[in-house]
């Protein structure tokens, strides 16, 4: 029986996840993951309303290192 579980991504905004979604090192990760989506996954808009926000890393274009 499989078991269900969820999962996430938060994107800095639509284009960011366009432009990313477009680089075809991603294909390979989207591939992979989309057999073991349950249809289309569901996109939810988020406004942050306060607090520190996501973590930045390196991979993030809005990284700075200090």
């Amino acid at each position: 029986m499989p078991c269900p579980a969820s999962m996430g991504d938060l994107w800095t905004s639509k284009d960011a996840h366009t432009l990313a979604m477009a680089r075809p090192e991603m294909r390979p990760f989207v591939a992979q993951a989309m057999p073991l989506l349950e249809g289309v996954p569901k996109q939810i808009e988020i406004e942050l309303a306060g607090g520190k926000g996501p973590f930045l890393t390196e991979t993030n274009p809005e990284y700075r290192q200090q």
